[in-house]
């Protein structure tokens, strides 16, 4: 009988003995689940991501100085947007390495008063940004669906896990609100402050994309806006530059695409439209135009168009030019087409 006991709490023994050491195993497991996941979340808040909107922002904002004749200003956005990389010691990083080689030698460049390619280099260095963003966002994604594993599996360390889900949620929006900021940044940059049309930088951007086929461009400037100024003073004639501005967009279509191309002068992109329909349009807005009372002011306006059967080229934009100093010519407030 007393074998028997014995042998009772020897085998209770080692099946206890066996279940600790399950148990302290299985639990030294989930510690160092939490202390990788932990780490990683660490190495993780190391990216430059929140530095990355405020990279691009200087970079864009230095080729726009560049493109107005103040390479001063220019040289100085592009070293502000640099002192970001340098914030972080990010040497393994090889898209951050590319973001730094085009910023040097975008700078060297404007150092040199060198005409090159920076719509290349700019398309290059979003790049490099899309793919930081791109392997941030993977990392987190792929973070948060293991801790969430991990809370599902171990309740003892809820607080510990939804902590870290918090964090990194609240590191994901603040991300997002910087990536939705940038994308903010992006759109003023392609847009004039005052009429709020596209610039010439939109534009030569849009017609890279656009498809072949039968489409047409109004070029129109604003006669004697020059008088205008100088006789009722510019908040005048700020106004009257809006004022036209919404007399077009009532008489054209809404994914027509507006260009302030400098001063007065504005063109209007209308895509598969031939020119005898743009010649209409054109026609209207004159009318329009010379009809509307600006505060008590009249004003009249010159049309060109081009009809467009391919590509839009820079020989295109001189006919539109030509056709609009033809109007200019034959005695202003008219249309006049150029083939």
């Amino acid at each position: 009988m007393k074998n028997k006991n014995f042998e009772g709490i020897y085998v209770i023994t080692i099946v206890l003995v066996i279940l600790s050491f399950c148990f302290l195993s299985y639990l030294n497991i989930q510690e160092e689940k939490i202390k990788h996941s932990i780490n990683t979340q660490i190495e993780i808040l190391k990216s430059p991501i929140i530095f990355l909107n405020k990279i691009q922002y200087f970079y864009d904002r230095g080729l726009l100085e560049y493109n107005k004749k103040n390479p001063e200003k220019s040289l100085i956005d592009m070293e502000i947007s640099k002192s970001f990389i340098s914030a972080y010691y990010f040497q393994k990083d090889i898209n951050l390495k590319n973001i730094l080689k085009i910023i040097n030698l975008t700078e060297q460049n404007i150092k040199n008063n060198k005409n090159f390619n920076f719509l290349k280099y700019q398309k290059n260095l979003y790049i490099s940004v899309s793919n930081i963003s791109h392997e941030y966002y993977s990392k987190t994604q792929d973070l948060i669906i293991s801790l969430q594993n991990l809370l599902y599996k171990n309740k003892f360390n809820t607080t510990i896990i939804e902590i870290s889900i918090i964090i990194i949620t609240l590191l994901t929006l603040i991300s997002m609100f910087f990536y939705k900021l940038k994308k903010i940044f992006k759109q003023e940059a392609y847009k004039d402050p005052l009429t709020q049309c596209y610039n010439r930088r939109y534009f030569y951007e849009k017609i890279k994309t656009i498809p072949k086929g039968i489409h047409s461009l109004i070029m129109l400037d604003i006669d004697h806006f020059k008088k205008i100024n100088d006789t009722y003073g510019h908040e005048t004639g700020d106004y009257i530059l809006k004022e036209t501005i919404n007399i077009i967009k009532n008489n054209i279509r809404k994914n027509d695409i507006i260009i302030r191309w400098g001063g007065e002068e504005f063109i209007i992109l209308l895509e598969n439209v031939n020119k005898n329909k743009a010649f209409e349009i054109a026609q209207t807005l004159r009318e329009q135009i010379a009809s509307h009372n600006f505060n008590g002011i009249k004003i009249t306006a010159s049309f060109g168009v081009k009809e467009i059967k391919n590509k839009i080229t820079n020989e295109d934009l001189k006919t539109l030019d030509n056709a609009l100093y033809l109007s200019k010519r034959k005695g202003r407030n008219q249309v006049n087409i150029l083939d």
